[in-house]
């Protein structure tokens, strides 16, 4: 088998090729969120028109203005943890590319990946639907079968980058627009308690 065709070259452009794509996918996923911050903002609007109030008013309009909040939340927050994969994805693709250009890589690291960890608890996962909890999110478990093929030494760059402290600025986005989330379901429910005095 020549060098061109090897594992290493095969990796090299299959990695390369994925980069963009994820890439993307992670403005995708960014995009929506906002989107769905902008939706929740267009509802608080609604809700101070005089229609609004009436709706606001009563307690069944009230209830559907929250649940329509709540589902496009809980949509905003399944957005934010897949961006958050696209993002430690890239991450590990770059590391990859970067120390595959520097050194050869060591044979081992084309081997599959058998280090499958166990999924994150569920409470865990469902606190992570509502506001940022990074052990709802195991990088790995996401999906098992992506995991299961990954090369062995593309696997364990993308575990370090999950588990690095540089996901701060992840941290810090996802909770700035998961707050801005709760302030407007907050501002409606004063409004709602304003309507009632």
């Amino acid at each position: 088998m020549s060098a061109g065709n090897g594992p290493a070259c095969r990796w090299r452009k299959l990695i390369s090729d994925l980069k963009p794509c994820t890439a993307g996918y992670h403005h995708h996923k960014e995009t929506m969120a906002h989107a769905c911050v902008v939706l929740e903002l267009l509802i608080l609007g609604w809700t101070v028109t005089e229609r609004g109030e009436e709706v606001l008013g009563t307690r069944w309009g009230f209830g559907v203005v929250v649940a329509i909040w709540f589902l496009i939340h809980i949509y905003m927050r399944w957005e934010l943890r897949y961006r958050r994969w696209a993002a430690f994805q890239v991450n590990a693709m770059r590391t990859t590319l970067q120390r595959w250009a520097l050194e050869e890589p060591k044979p081992d690291e084309f081997i599959r990946n058998s280090d499958l960890p166990s999924p994150p608890r569920w409470l865990w996962v469902l606190l992570d639907f509502v506001v940022p909890c990074f052990k709802g999110m195991n990088i790995m478990s996401v999906n098992d079968r992506l995991s299961e093929h990954l090369p062995k030494g593309f696997a364990q760059e993308l575990k370090l980058a999950a588990d690095k402290s540089n996901t701060r600025d992840l941290r810090l986005v996802e909770w700035i627009v998961t707050s801005a989330s709760l302030l407007i379901l907050g501002a409606v429910v004063v409004l709602r308690r304003a309507l009632d005095c």
